[in-house]
């Protein structure tokens, strides 16, 4: 037990606590003129630390955040006591600049350089919020919430929202994991993945409406590869060579530097007829499809947008991306369609299929009516045209399609490609 008790000194009265610690004896601890309600509670929490010496525990969390929070002179106290460790020096607490940059230096090697991109953009926003300089032990939960509003009243999507907060508890994970902070203040957060807002569809007819007004050929099958091969870009579609592309068998394959993955999607006939007009200039099989910088790839797709009449849409590549996805989960299963995208089955449902309209028409019109005619009965193949090729061409009649079985191409050795 430990006994609280007051001496006069200089005309004041100075509350003290005397303990015994175990193998250490009995200590004096002075507290200093302070409310005796605030005395009871400090005696409380020394007997504690008592029951963690005596029975060679390390403090619970708690008393470990009540701890560190202790100004230096009664913490000194504690550790002439031998109720406390030796506190660490306040240098050693790195600031939030300090730590962010040293944790981006340790991921660097094992991590693609676009997620280097997204931790260093998480990051800039969090030293924006907190302030660069704020030793990360500093960092209180009410700033994180503060952090996490801000950016949903700049416009940022909660799916986005939620990445920046994903990595900025990893961050303070491991500043937990190194005994810099005993508590993350980004705990509270959501931080699960979610679906991103992502409604926008872009028809076949609107698609070749953008086509029409790009006038560089290079850059028609950029957008192609994109809006009919579900291609990632830049960086799927600037790797993309010809010994990887089978236009007999209506195959090309791709590899993605995001996944380390190769995948073998179908080349459908629209996409065909984009790469045949430069194919007879290009036999070299190790030679890239695109002859197209990565700069200023946006500002060229909207000037064609901005040409065909439409109206300009967000994730401007990914939603060409998401609309060939869609177009592929008319025809074909599943298990096919994640295949083709680069990745599982729930992701694609998730974050990649939509619902056009033409859809919503096929279930409501009026039994035998022209549209719900139309839309439900199968069409044959034109001949010497495969099931697949006029589905993927013509907007996909509904029902499944065989899959075509030529084997996956082999990638030609690209190291000397142009």
């Amino acid at each position: 037990m430990a006994t609280l008790f007051q001496k006069l000194e200089r005309g004041k009265e100075i509350w003290m606590i005397q303990v015994v610690v175990p193998r250490l004896g009995r200590k004096t601890i002075r507290l200093g003129s302070v409310p005796e309600r605030a005395a009871e509670r400090f005696r409380d929490k020394v007997e504690d630390l008592v029951g963690f010496v005596r029975l060679n525990l390390s403090p619970d969390p708690e008393t470990t955040r009540w701890l560190s929070g202790l100004d230096d002179d009664l913490y000194a106290a504690l550790t002439a006591s031998g109720l406390a460790e030796p506190r660490e020096r306040v240098r050693e607490i790195p600031t939030v600049r300090q730590f962010t940059s040293s944790y981006i230096d340790a991921k660097r090697p094992a991590l693609a350089a676009r997620s280097v991109k997204l931790l260093d953009q998480s990051f800039a926003r969090l030293i924006a919020a907190v302030g660069g300089d704020t030793r990360i032990d500093k960092v209180t939960a009410a700033a994180a919430l503060d952090w996490r509003a801000g950016m949903l009243r700049s416009g940022l999507s909660e799916a986005f929202v939620r990445l920046h907060s994903r990595n900025a508890k990893a961050l303070f994970n491991e500043a937990i994991r190194r005994e810099m902070i005993t508590k993350s203040p980004f705990k509270c957060l959501p931080t699960a993945a979610i679906a991103a807002n992502r409604s926008f569809y872009l028809p076949v007819t609107d698609a070749e409406k953008v086509l029409a007004k790009l006038e560089d050929d290079h850059l028609k099958i950029f957008f192609g590869l994109m809006r009919y091969g579900a291609l990632r870009a830049p960086s799927e579609t600037h790797i993309l060579t010809w010994g990887q592309i089978d236009l007999a068998h209506s195959r090309m394959t791709v590899y993605a530097p995001k996944t380390g993955q190769t995948r073998v999607v179908p080349v459908v006939p629209r996409l065909r007829e984009l790469l045949a007009v430069i194919r007879p200039r290009r036999p070299d099989p190790h030679a890239r499809v695109l002859s197209l910088s990565v700069h200023n790839l946006h500002k060229k797709i909207l000037e064609g947008i901005d040409a065909a009449g439409l109206e300009r849409w967000d994730d401007l590549f990914q939603a060409l991306r998401r609309a060939a996805a869609t177009d592929f989960a008319r025809s074909a299963p599943p298990h096919a369609v994640a295949s083709w995208m680069g990745h599982g089955i729930q992701v694609s449902a998730q974050h990649y299929l939509q619902v056009p309209a033409e859809v919503f028409e096929l279930v409501t019109a009026p039994a035998g009516s022209a549209a719900n005619t139309s839309k439900r009965s199968p069409r044959r193949p034109a001949a010497g045209r495969s099931a697949l090729q006029n589905a993927l061409q013509h907007g996909a009649a509904p029902g499944r399609i065989p899959l075509q079985t030529a084997p996956p191409l082999k990638i030609a050795d690209s190291n000397n490609a142009a």
